[in-house]
């Protein structure tokens, strides 16, 4: 993203997309996440915790509702 461009989101005071929103964050070498999270610093994540979010992206939208059913049931045991 051009520095023109990001000053014109500025000035005009418009929200930005999050398409845009994801430029910056690539810019800045962070995440859409973390650009909203408070403390970056409680965002890091351990490799188990990475490992667990890459399998979660490769799945479908029924079987994520699927994992988290299961998530749920084992967390009241």
């Amino acid at each position: 993203m051009s520095q023109s461009s990001l000053s014109n989101l500025k000035k005009r005071g418009s929200t930005p997309t999050f398409y845009t929103l994801g430029r910056i964050c690539d810019v800045l070498g962070i995440t859409l996440p973390q650009f909203f999270f408070d403390d970056i610093g409680k965002l890091e994540l351990s490799s188990g915790q990475k490992k667990v979010l890459e399998v979660w992206e490769s799945l479908t939208d029924k079987e994520k509702e699927a994992v988290e059913i299961y998530v749920r049931g084992m967390k009241l045991k």
